[in-house]
């Protein structure tokens, strides 16, 4: 699925943000809000209906992979292997529904915002090193 980035610029509109939660709203946590991240972290009305739309639809092109996998499981799943690991043009006679699913992976999906990416890598790089240490060592433990 292509989608044009000119059909996609509504979605970064940062004037039609949603509402946060009650209770970012209030005291302490809207501060801290406020401070870290400003608006920024809360979709627009149009990411979030654009989000809404794919909650109930599948992914064709993966499907048509899965089905040709169970038809086919050793040949397919090797050659899916190697396409991975090595490119698609290294496969003879590949399959076409694993051609075709390689072919989706190189895209940028149209839900991925730079700028937030962005600000989460100043935020990253702001934090101490022994913070960024000792949550790594925590998430380790549970």
């Amino acid at each position: 699925m292509t989608i044009d980035a000119s059909s996609t610029a509504h979605l970064h509109d940062r004037t039609d943000r949603l509402a946060p939660k009650p209770i970012l709203r209030e005291g302490g946590p809207r501060l801290a809000m406020s401070l870290l991240v400003g608006d920024s972290v809360r979709p627009t009305r149009a990411q979030s209906r654009a989000f809404a739309k794919f909650a109930h639809t599948c992914d064709p092109v993966a499907d048509d992979l899965v089905a040709a996998i169970r038809r086919d499981r050793l040949r397919i799943r090797t050659q899916f292997e190697q396409a991975l690991e090595h490119g698609i043009e290294t496969v003879d006679d590949s399959a076409p529904e694993m051609a075709a699913f390689i072919a989706t992976l190189d895209g940028v999906p149209f839900r991925v915002d730079y700028d937030k990416l962005d600000l989460a890598a100043r935020a990253i790089v702001r934090m101490p090193m022994s913070t960024r240490c000792g949550s790594r060592a925590t998430s380790y433990a549970t």
